[in-house]
């Protein structure tokens, strides 16, 4: 059964990756990381809860990148933060995107 639902997370960040690639006027710098926190989104593409270091070791770069970059694309409301009850800091991908 397990292997059944990584496929089903593998298509899904597939899609995600595809609609990231297709959007215009962001650089690729930021493409990358959109890349790696879609890897850990909702199939929607919303409720992210993953460790910046974490996002880092997906994409293959620091952790300082993600930091800047992240900062950028919450900014641009790419990404949108968000504070949970838990107060861990949680990320959402826009759906009109």
């Amino acid at each position: 059964m397990a292997h059944g639902g990584e496929n089903h997370e593998n298509v899904a960040h597939s899609c995600h990756v595809t609609k990231i690639k297709d959007i215009k006027g962001i650089p690729g710098k930021y493409k990358r990381v959109l890349e790696a926190w879609a890897a850990f989104a909702n199939h929607d593409g919303t409720n992210i809860f993953a460790s910046k270091e974490s996002v880092a070791a997906k994409a293959g770069i620091s952790k300082w990148t993600v930091f800047r970059n992240t900062d950028d694309l919450v900014a641009a409301s790419v990404l949108q933060e968000a504070q949970s009850r838990t107060g861990h800091l949680r990320y959402f991908g826009r759906r009109d995107r």
